[in-house]
């Protein structure tokens, strides 16, 4: 079968099912307020049991106020399938690097947790904030109630869905969450963006069985069909293609990575720069201006942005590290990497004992922020 008759095929046989249940809106309101709950409450009180009241307290009292449905119709498709699929991948894809640098696995659960909810939520509220119109009002133009918006902003079904709202959103919680327990951030964004690129790929092979995020009209020969049969770019499987290679080579990086931040900032600036070029590609954009310079989209401003943040910060980073040799000294502290011999730490004017890892080190051993 021609990868052009791709799509319609998958379009007819997607696998949906339907099912009565607690409306979308409740359980997500649930999962973020239980989330809340176990960051807020005391360590005495953090018990699993009461996180989950907490949060299914919040969101009963939300419905009763009218601002939350109760029930709904929970859906399972081709697309929510790949999406739980690329959460399964990214965290089995972090596990060996993770007792490397001496992260337990049930530290690794916890960050996943707050990335999940945080993902979700972030991507659509991204996709909200682009399209408030379209969210705002119902059939006929209608203003839609507090409760008909909730629904429907919480209704995933047909696509919708900003990646970067979600990776915003996802990264500010998980820097958040190691940043209240005292961890390097620097050495949790290196171990744990290549996994996000490996989740990222799989997730838009979902984009591409759900028909969103498709591209402009080609004649290229592997174009598929798209919106009234119109021959398309895949730049879902595009991105699936460039994330998973750039993963590949930026984990295989981790293992020879001389200083801590090094393979964030590969990631950071590699993923900006394949954004910005796979978004020409893309047909369904929202077109805006970069800081009013130049036409772009959304996702191009975010991208550019980003890379120039990240350049920022890089520059930040060396400098401070320059000005304190115990942080030149935490820099080159890379367990895993072969370059965290002796040798590697007696470069940087360091001793040649590497520090605790993670879940071995006490308040005061652990490095300060970069």
């Amino acid at each position: 079968m021609a990868l052009a008759d791709a799509v319609p095929r998958w379009k007819r046989i997607r696998m949906e099912f339907q099912l009565p249940f607690m409306s979308p809106a409740w359980l997500g309101t649930a999962l973020l307020a239980s989330l809340a709950a176990s960051t807020l409450l005391p360590a005495a009180l953090r018990r699993t049991w009461l996180v989950l009241a907490a949060g299914i307290l919040a969101a009963s009292l939300a419905a009763l106020c009218g601002a939350l449905p109760w029930f709904g119709r929970l859906h399972l498709s081709a697309w929510a399938v790949c999406m739980v699929a690329a959460f399964i991948a990214g965290y089995f894809a972090i596990l060996p690097r993770a007792r490397l640098i001496g992260l337990a696995e049930a530290g690794v659960l916890n960050f996943f947790l707050v990335a999940l909810i945080g993902g979700i939520v972030g991507a659509r509220l991204g996709e909200v904030w682009e399209q408030w119109p379209q969210f705002a009002q119902g059939p006929g133009g209608v203003r839609l109630g507090m409760g008909a918006l909730l629904a429907k902003i919480a209704d995933t079904d047909d696509g919708g869905m900003v990646w970067y709202g979600g990776a915003l959103l996802a990264s500010a919680l998980m820097a958040l969450y190691g940043w209240r327990r005292r961890l390097d951030l620097l050495e949790l964004a290196d171990l744990f963006l290549p996994a996000t690129l490996v989740g990222l790929g799989i997730g838009r092979v979902g984009c591409f069985l759900n028909g969103c995020c498709y591209g402009r009209p080609t004649t290229v020969p592997w174009a598929v069909a798209g919106p009234g049969g119109t021959r398309i770019h895949p730049t879902q499987l595009y991105e699936t293609i460039a994330c998973l290679l750039l993963a590949g080579a930026v984990t295989l990086f981790w293992y020879r990575r001389r200083s801590q931040g090094q393979v964030s900032l590969l990631v950071l600036l590699g993923y900006a720069g394949w954004r910005t070029l796979n978004e020409a590609l893309r047909g369904d954009t929202v077109m805006t201006t970069f800081w009013g310079l130049f036409p772009a989209t959304t996702s191009q401003v975010l991208s550019l942005t980003i890379a120039l943040v990240t350049m920022v910060a890089a520059a930040v980073v060396v400098w401070r590290r320059q000005r304190s040799p115990e942080r030149q000294r935490r820099a080159y502290a890379v367990p895993g990497s072969r370059y965290a011999a002796a040798g590697a730490y007696a470069a940087a004017g360091a001793p040649t004992q590497a520090p605790p890892p993670m879940s071995a080190a006490t308040p005061d051993q652990r490095p300060p922020a970069p």
